[in-house]
């Protein structure tokens, strides 16, 4: 989020616009260099409504990544003053201490020395960064550093200013992916082939990986032909990974806030979904989706809880969502279910029933750079 209009002009746009459509979370590029008394009322207007901010520690003058704080004492003071100032507002999610975190051996390595001054100071909150390379274990696991460790990862408390052995800096990871185009970002785990995690499709540590997309198609000539292209790279990550929660950059800029809308409609969407995206482990057996043919399809089906199948108001007890990568051409598709015992219905802006066959093949068209998402019903 970029305060191009104002800080007021912000406020007022989180409250009448982005809180309506479903969108909670946000970053606010500069927050941390405002005046402490414009940056309590914006916190305060935030909490009012409900809305949680990432707090932005890596994108003002005090730069955790690429260099600093603890040989700069200016940033250093300033780093602690400013997390001194926020830590107990309600706004707070966490801190957002690096953007475009990815840098040389030197950066990485510093920027693993602040975490524990970080968590000195407040505990409570997670650290959060924009990774913009393939390789974002080095932010999470052992990696060769600027200096050799000067503590083990048993010790029960890090001290500041040195190497640890565990070269940790992010809670919570975000996955960058600057292409800008569908089929660019649906990928099947093959980001950035060849290299870094996309190589194998996962994190070091294991969870199953899926670049959300940074910037997509929202600027200049890199847009998207139509702005519901972004309702479908949002569902991509979705398909992909599960992801139900997505990475967009929205400018406070009259001309961009078709593409808040989509972002909104994502937000709604998956929230009535979320019973079946959040089903606790083992409380279901999700249906499987194959599908042959056409290579511009993606799909994946999810179950909803049988205790919660009266819950929502279509009452469904799956979904399936497809994405058309290909943005330029209507594309037939016949999806084979393993549960074959149901019925479909479009959901959302292309109501209608769909027959699914005895065989549990689901056939329908879908628009270019389109998303059509099913409810099933028992039969």
């Amino acid at each position: 989020m970029s305060a191009k209009n104002g800080w007021p002009a912000l406020i007022e746009q989180i409250k009448e616009q982005l809180i309506p459509m479903g969108v909670n979370v946000g970053m606010p590029y500069g927050l941390s260099s405002q005046p402490l008394a414009q940056q309590t009322e914006f916190l305060d207007a935030c909490a009012n409504v409900g809305f949680k901010v990432m707090y932005p520690l890596g994108t003002g003058a005090v730069k955790i990544n690429h260099g600093g704080p603890f040989d700069q004492p200016a940033m250093l003071k300033e780093l602690i003053s400013n997390v001194t100032f926020v830590r107990h507002h309600p706004a707070i999610l966490g801190y957002y201490i690096c953007d475009d975190c990815c840098s040389n051996r030197a950066n990485i390595s510093l920027q693993s020395q602040v975490y524990q001054l970080l968590k000195n100071l407040d505990p409570y909150h997670v650290t959060i960064g924009a990774v913009n390379c393939g390789n974002s274990w080095m932010f999470t696991d052992e990696t060769p550093s600027f200096l050799a460790p000067a503590s083990q990862d048993n010790v029960r408390t890090l001290p500041e200013a040195v190497q640890p052995k565990l070269q940790l800096s992010l809670d919570v990871i975000m996955q960058e992916n600057y292409d800008y185009t569908l089929l660019q970002h649906a990928g099947f785990g093959d980001w950035k082939t060849g290299t870094g995690v996309g190589s194998d499709g996962y994190y070091r540590h294991g969870i199953t990986f899926e670049p959300l997309m940074n910037c997509p198609g929202a600027f200049g000539t890199t847009r998207y032909p139509d702005a519901h292209m972004l309702l479908s790279s949002q569902f991509l990550g979705l398909i992909t990974a599960g992801m139900h929660d997505g990475l967009t950059f929205i400018l406070t800029n009259e001309t961009l806030w078709e593409d808040a809308i989509q972002i909104g409609l994502f937000a709604k969407r998956t929230n009535i979904m979320i019973d079946a995206l959040r089903a606790p482990f083992g409380s279901v057996v999700h249906p499987t989706v194959t599908f042959k043919g056409d290579g511009n399809i993606r799909a994946r089906a999810w179950s909803v809880p049988s205790n919660k199948v009266g819950n929502s108001t279509f009452s469904c007890t799956g979904y399936v969502v497809v994405v058309n990568v290909n943005e330029t051409q209507t594309v037939p598709f016949n999806l084979k279910l393993s549960e074959i015992s149901v019925n479909a219905t479009r959901m959302f802006d292309s109501m209608g029933f769909i027959s699914v066959g005895k065989d549990g093949v689901l056939s329908d068209l879908i628009n270019a750079g389109g998303t059509n998402v099913y409810c099933l019903r028992a039969d």
